[in-house]
This record gives structure tokens, sequence and C-alpha cells, in this order.
């Protein structure tokens, strides 16, 4: 009896552990900014521009299937940016550096 009570626990145990480890996956890719969908590109773009700014690294989230791009943007004064873009183009966030939103 106590042999069948610990490996249900354990079972219950494994079952937890497995299910949060698949709830919330995240793919992060570095991606080519010429390889960006045109309105994420524009968005981007205007961004950096805004700032005569750089664009540096930029990134594609996949998180539980909904897509969005996060560039760096670094300005001349050296102060960085970083933007969240939406797959349609939408401007979602401006974090400056020290973490303070933007917008």
């Amino acid at each position: 009896m106590k042999n069948a009570r610990t490996i249900s626990t354990l079972a219950i145990a494994l079952a937890l552990g497995v299910g949060t480890a698949f709830a919330e996956e995240e793919k992060d890719d570095t991606v080519a900014f010429a390889t960006l969908p045109a309105a994420v590109q524009k968005t981007i773009q205007a961004q950096a521009d805004a700032k005569s700014a750089t664009i540096g690294d930029v990134e594609k989230e996949d998180e539980n299937g909904k897509v969005s791009y996060e560039a760096e943007i670094v300005a001349k004064d050296g102060g960085k940016f970083e933007v969240e873009v939406a797959e349609d183009g939408t401007l979602a966030k401006v974090k400056v550096d020290d973490d303070k939103e933007e917008k």
C-alpha cells in the first residue's frame, strides 16, 4: 500500500513537472533585418530614425504561437532601447536601457 501511494505521488509530480515545462514554450531566433516583414522593418526603422540611432540585433520571438520581433536600437550618445513590434508592424513597446517603458 505504501508503494502504491509513493508511485501515485511520483506520477503526479512528474505529470505536473512536464506540464509546466511545455506550458510556456518560447523561441527566440536572431534574424537579419532584411528578412523581416516590410511592415516590421518600417516600424523598427522609424523608431531608429526618430532617435538618430542604428539598429542592432533583431530577434524573432514565438511565444505560444504569437510572433513578434524585438530589435535593439543604439543612439549616437550610446543610449540603448529595445523595440518590440508585432508581426503586422504594430509597435508593441519601447523599453529604455534602464527598463523604463517609454510607451
